[in-house]
This record gives structure tokens, sequence and C-alpha cells, in this order.
């Protein structure tokens, strides 16, 4: 199933002023449970994603989520490419509906800013349940966020 990064609103700001540096910060990916609502004014974690995020009972999850590995922010020519490693859970077991990047860090002024969401199933939003299986996010092969024409 093909999904899409969709950035919430504020990310422009904080990429145009520098606050988020996409090459050095730590960057987690966490899960929301079904009742997690995309909206594009979410700005932080805390405040709009962590009320959401699925169980760590019984399901292989641990809090916060995992943190993106092996990040680089690459230009070739005008399109400049964020991206990472495939972030995977092993022996999985839990009902999800999206995935929300945000920096693990206070950048700006602003603790643990959202950077974007994936609805993982984009034919619904229906959410996706595994059950003692590896559940993984492979990021597009152009990467995670491309700028350029």
């Amino acid at each position: 199933m093909a999904t899409t990064l969709t950035l919430y609103n504020h990310v422009s700001e904080h990429l145009f002023k520098g606050h988020i540096p996409f090459d050095t910060a730590a960057f987690k990916l966490a899960l929301t449970d079904t009742q997690y609502t995309f909206a594009g004014s979410h700005t932080t974690w805390t405040a709009h994603g962590e009320p959401y995020e699925i169980s760590t009972t019984g399901s292989n999850y641990t809090a916060g989520g995992k943190t993106l590995s092996q990040v680089t922010v690459t230009r070739s020519s005008a399109t400049t490419t964020f991206d990472a490693n495939t972030v995977s859970w092993a022996s999985a077991t839990f009902t999800t509906l999206y995935g929300i990047l945000y920096a693990n860090a206070t950048l700006g002024g602003v603790a643990k800013p959202m950077v974007g969401a994936i609805l993982f199933d984009d034919s619904g939003p229906t959410p996706v349940t595994v059950s003692g299986v590896a559940f993984q996010v492979i990021w597009h092969a152009n990467g995670i966020i491309t700028l350029g024409p």
C-alpha cells in the first residue's frame, strides 16, 4: 500500500528559520492508535500525538517510537532529499492508524516538533492491524522529504 508523508503546517517556517536541523537532529517515528485525527495545525508530539500513541503492553512497541537511523540530507542539482533507513518493529502486535515523524529535541523553542504524518492505509482511513509479524515503514525510493523543482 502506497502512502504519503503529509507535512504539518509549521514545518516550512521551521525549515526557513533553521529551527529543524534535518542533518543533525534525532528524529523518531511513533505510531498512533485509531483515535488520532490528523490536523495540519498540530505542532508538538507531546501535546498532539503522544496522547494517542499505541499501547506498549504486549505489542513489542516502545513508547515514543523508533529513532530513525542513517539519516541523510543530500543534494543533487536543484533537489534536496531527507532520508533514513527503514523503520521496523519485529514480532509486532498492534493496531495503528498513523505514523508520526517528529524531532526528538527542543528546536527553535518548540519541544518535540511534529514534522509529518503517514496514514498507513489511505483507502479509508482504515486501521492497520498486525499480530506477531514484522511491521515496517519503508520510505519511498526518492526519500522521506524531497524539495526541488
